[in-house]
């Protein structure tokens, strides 16, 4: 439970930013911020109850990696935009941040594609269930090539 404490503080200092932000006229909104908030608070204490009851089931582990993927974006974003756009220069690594953020979104989904097959077993339904996650992770990997 230590993770989901650790994740709702977090969450804490995310809207501090979301506030920060909102209180700069003209400073762009990070239009995911409600779906990230959501989906983080939901999926990562769901993660870590299975994770607690079946420690062997990687869904858990999954999810809670999941919840905390979509909160490393969603603090990364409200830092840059505060960091370069509200405040410029007020905070440090503005920019890596945004760079951070940048790559959230194909993990994001590689992670997405590795739960659901496992679901809710924590085992792929059949032999010809192994090829289709996998399949996926390597064209994102193939994306993340060509776009870097």
């Amino acid at each position: 439970m230590v993770f989901v404490r650790t994740l709702l503080g977090a969450y804490g200092a995310k809207l501090l930013l979301l506030s920060l932000n909102h209180s700069h006229p003209g400073t762009p909104v990070y239009e995911p911020w409600l779906d990230n908030t959501v989906t983080a608070i939901s999926f990562a204490p769901v993660g870590a109850l299975i994770a607690s009851r079946h420690p062997a089931n990687p869904v858990g582990w999954l999810l809670c990696l999941y919840g905390l993927v979509i909160s490393i974006s969603h603090f990364g974003a409200q830092y840059a935009i505060y960091a370069l756009l509200a405040q410029p220069n007020s905070l440090p690594a503005g920019q890596a941040m945004a760079w951070i953020v940048s790559w959230g979104l194909p993990v994001i989904i590689g992670l997405s594609v590795s739960y659901i097959p496992l679901f809710p077993t924590g085992r792929l339904p059949s032999r010809e269930a192994p090829g289709v996650p996998f399949r996926h992770l390597l064209e994102e990997r193939i994306h993340c090539r060509v776009v870097s």
